[in-house]
C-alpha cells in the first residue's frame, strides 16, 4: 500500500508521547516531536510499517506555533497534497488564545480540546500569506 493524501493530521509536541505513536499513525499522518522516547516509537514504526499509508516525520525543534503550521502547511497544505489536510489532532498542546488565532488564520474554524490537546477543522483554504 502506497502512501495517501490524508485529509486527517497530527501533530505531537509532548516528548514522551513514544509508546502511543501507533494508536494515531494508523489512523492518520503524524508529525512527532524529535525525543529519545519519540524518535524510537518513529524507528519502530518505521520499520514494522514500511508500506504504511499514513507518514510519521520527527521534527527536532518546536519554535513556535504559527512557525509549525507554516511547516505542517508546506508540506500537507492546498499546494503539496491532492487532498490537503482539514483536521489536525494535537498532543501535548493546550489551546490558548493565541494558538485559536493561529488556526483561524489558516481557516480552522471548529476547535475543541481534547484531553492530550485539540482538534481543529476546516472546511476552507487558507488564508495566511
Amino acid at each position: 500500500m502506497g502512501r495517501v493524501n490524508s485529509a486527517r493530521f497530527a501533530a505531537v509536541l509532548d516528548g514522551d508521547y513514544g509508546e502511543n505513536l501507533n494508536k494515531i499513525a494508523a489512523r492518520m499522518s503524524v508529525w512527532i516531536l524529535d525525543s529519545d522516547a519519540n524518535t524510537a516509537a518513529a524507528t519502530e514504526w518505521w520499520e514494522q510499517h514500511p508500506n504504511s499509508e499514513h507518514m510519521v516525520t520527527t521534527f527536532k525543534e518546536f519554535y513556535d506555533f504559527a512557525g509549525l503550521m507554516d511547516d505542517i502547511e508546506l508540506h500537507h497544505g492546498n499546494y503539496s497534497q491532492d487532498v490537503p489536510f482539514r483536521e489536525l489532532e494535537t498532543f501535548g498542546l493546550a489551546l490558548t488564545e493565541d494558538v485559536q488565532q493561529i488556526l483561524f488564520q489558516y481557516g480552522f474554524s471548529r476547535i475543541s480540546n481534547t484531553i492530550d490537546g485539540f482538534i481543529a477543522t476546516r472546511s476552507c483554504e487558507p488564508e495566511v500569506k
